[in-house]
């Protein structure tokens, strides 16, 4: 069975890797939207995101990952999390790889009947996350460090973006209402950034670009009970071996992005797999 894919962020072009890997067709299509999160995601799983261990042990990808010790510092001093390890991903660059590679089977729309896997959250979502993420020079070496510096109730970060020599600096997120997704002064933020960050960790960081922005789709509350299921949206024909077609969300509940992604796979290869029986 061929399935259709509407969205080709890392959402989307994690699952096209997947079927990729486990030999199933399928057509993909994106629209393209300005207001997405991939252009600015840091592609970073930490010690404690839920999906962390899943990550560590598993053999999805293993070449998109580089692995560096997290620094964690609170009001200026290391925290508890200490050189632990923290994995890291170039997302736009994993993104625009697999769409290049699988060119060929784009298509606007799905064909009559084709079951559609919806991999973005931009028809499911409550609220925006906007964040905003800048390249920046740094310390180099074998074994990078990824610091995340907390001081009071402000957070940043800068985090190493693998494949390269440079790190991606950040600050935490701000929430934009349904239907509001804005444009923030990023640049501003980058300044702020260069001014507090490197005199608290003792480190030189230099700007090599402009910032990007990010929108990320926050899910509904009642999405979040969900705990990562692929769930049958009740549009078109029901999903069956009979009568193929049929729209699938995936769901990713309390553990969303790249560090939940991996509780989602064994739901995903059993609807894309059983569908085929």
């Amino acid at each position: 069975m061929k399935w259709h894919l509407e969205g080709m962020g890392l959402r989307g072009v994690l699952v096209a890797s997947l079927l990729e890997q486990w030999g199933v067709d399928f057509s993909w299509c994106d629209i393209g939207d300005h207001f997405c999160a991939w252009p600015a995601s840091t592609g970073t799983v930490l010690p404690n995101d839920p999906g962390y261990r899943l990550w560590m042990r598993g053999t999805w990808w293993p070449g998109i990952w580089e692995r560096a010790q997290w620094w964690k510092w609170t009001n200026g001093k290391p925290g508890a999390a200490d050189h632990e390890v923290s994995l890291h991903c170039n997302v736009p660059n994993l993104v625009q790889t697999v769409r290049e590679r699988n060119i060929s089977r784009y298509h606007a729309f799905p064909e009559k009947g084709q079951p559609v896997l919806i991999t973005h959250g931009f028809d499911a979502c409550k609220w925006y996350v906007w964040g905003w993420s800048a390249q920046v020079q740094g310390p180099g070496g074998d074994a990078r460090k990824a610091y995340t510096v907390r001081k009071g109730r402000t957070e940043w970060y800068a985090y190493p973006l693998a494949g390269t020599n440079t790190y991606l600096a950040g600050t935490a997120h701000a929430v934009q209402r349904l239907g509001k997704a804005r444009q923030l002064d990023a640049e501003a933020h980058l300044l702020r950034w260069l001014d507090r960050v490197p005199p608290l960790l003792g480190v030189d960081f230099r700007p090599l670009g402009p910032a990007k922005q990010g929108w990320r789709p926050q899910p509904k509350a009642e999405d979040l009970t969900l705990e990562g299921k692929v769930r049958q949206v009740a549009v078109g024909p029901t999903l069956s071996a009979e009568l193929p077609g049929g729209r699938w969300q995936l769901r990713p509940g309390g553990a969303r992005g790249l560090a939940g992604f991996p509780e989602l796979i064994p739901r995903i290869q059993e609807v894309v797999r059983g569908s085929s029986t």
